[in-house]
């Protein structure tokens, strides 16, 4: 669905709906991830998932607080995994992707004014990280799996 087509409305919904077409505009404007290949950078691809984490706490109770959880916990996973092509580690020598790291480092070192828990959890990742040599460990894939995929 073409979301930019509601932009005339958004004075006239109210501020959960407006919030959920913004998400939904960035969503058709550009698709993160097509045919399992990430489409926008990094930088973009942190951002998306903070705005809909926000929305999530701002409208716990909207109507299309289920639409936008789902979205998240996509965006959660390629966060923090990638995709097929690329994967946030490469599959030759299980390092870090070099344009996932430099931004990951970058909005790590950002105060978290807002206690976002997605800004915690990408610091925590990025310290384990670099303790391992900015490679997929035993240690990193453990964490992964008690992080990300258990709050899921």
């Amino acid at each position: 669905m073409d979301y930019s087509r509601f932009e005339q409305y958004l004075n006239n919904v109210k501020d959960d709906i407006m919030a959920y077409i913004a998400i939904q505009m960035a969503e058709t404007d550009k698709y993160a991830s097509s045919d399992a290949a990430l489409t926008i950078r990094y930088q973009e691809l942190v951002n998306r998932a903070l705005i809909q984490e926000n929305f999530l706490l701002e409208f716990p109770t909207s109507n299309r607080a289920g639409q936008v959880k789902t979205l998240f916990n996509d965006y959660k996973l390629y966060v923090f995994y990638g995709l097929n092509n690329p994967p946030l580690f490469s599959y030759e020598e299980n390092t870090m992707h070099p344009n996932a790291r430099k931004t990951y480092e970058f909005i790590s070192r950002i105060p978290n004014t807002n206690k976002s828990e997605l800004r915690i959890q990408l610091k925590q990742f990025m310290k384990l990280v670099k303790e391992e040599k900015y490679k997929r460990t035993a240690k990193v894939e453990n964490w992964l799996t008690e992080n990300i995929n258990e709050k899921q």
